[in-house]
Parts: C-alpha cells; sequence; structure tokens
C-alpha cells in the first residue's frame, strides 16, 4: 500500500480494511483503525473528539502491526 512502510518480518496478519493498527506518524504512535475508500487510507480513531487523518503520500507514516489481542485488567 503506497505511503505505508511494514519494517521487520512479514506477518500472516495484514493492515486491511477495517483492521485495528498501530501506526508511527511523524515520531509519535497512534493505535487506529485503517480505512480504506476511493484508493485513499484514512487512520480512524475510537474517540469522535479526535479527527480523522487521512494518509498521503508526503507523510512520515510507518505500520508497525495489527492489533490481534487485548488484554485488560478488570479489577485493581
Amino acid at each position: 500500500m503506497a505511503g505505508f512502510v511494514f519494517p521487520g518480518k512479514p506477518s500472516k496478519v495484514q493492515a486491511m480494511d477495517g483492521k485495528i493498527i498501530i501506526a508511527l506518524i511523524h515520531g509519535g504512535f497512534t493505535v487506529k483503525t485503517l480505512k480504506k475508500r476511493d484508493g485513499k487510507a484514512f487512520l480512524a480513531p475510537a474517540n469522535a473528539a479526535y479527527p480523522v487523518i487521512e494518509v498521503t503520500p508526503e507523510m512520515e507514516c510507518e505500520v508497525w502491526g495489527v492489533v490481534v489481542s487485548v488484554i485488560r485488567e478488570l479489577e485493581h
């Protein structure tokens, strides 16, 4: 996919439309849902208070991984 670099060993899990990914954008990490529409890629937040980010070829954007599991502490 244009605009993305996949560092390290290839994974069986691919960064596809609708997948939650870990991305490095301009030196900062973020966790967003990858959305593809009309040949463009967007990073959508789970929290509506944050903007959707359109990924452009000029951006420094690397996909570091795809979220496949979440571990949560339910009680303190």
